[in-house]
């Protein structure tokens, strides 16, 4: 049982070196436009906005509010508080 987790552990660590920072989204609800699901919220962490800009995401490909994670078209957010 030791070996299993500790090569679980390898392996955890290895998918997570690979990962990007995630985003994250505060204050976030759900947006349609256009008759696209999307999301907008205070995002922190972005590469290309200040902590606490205003975003509205890409496409949302899929959400997990039990995990906290969603995915939209350009990158995977984690999810703060809601709005």
């Amino acid at each position: 049982m030791e070996k299993i987790l500790e090569a679980t552990q390898v392996i955890l660590h290895e998918a997570t070196e690979e990962l990007p920072p995630l985003v994250r989204l505060e204050n976030w609800e759900h947006y349609h436009e256009f008759a696209k699901h999307k999301l907008r919220g205070d995002a922190y962490g972005h590469p290309n906005f200040p902590d606490g800009y205003k975003v509205i995401t890409s496409r949302l490909q899929w959400i997990s509010e039990g995990a906290c994670l969603a995915q939209t078209q350009s990158r995977l957010y984690a999810l703060g508080r809601k709005a």
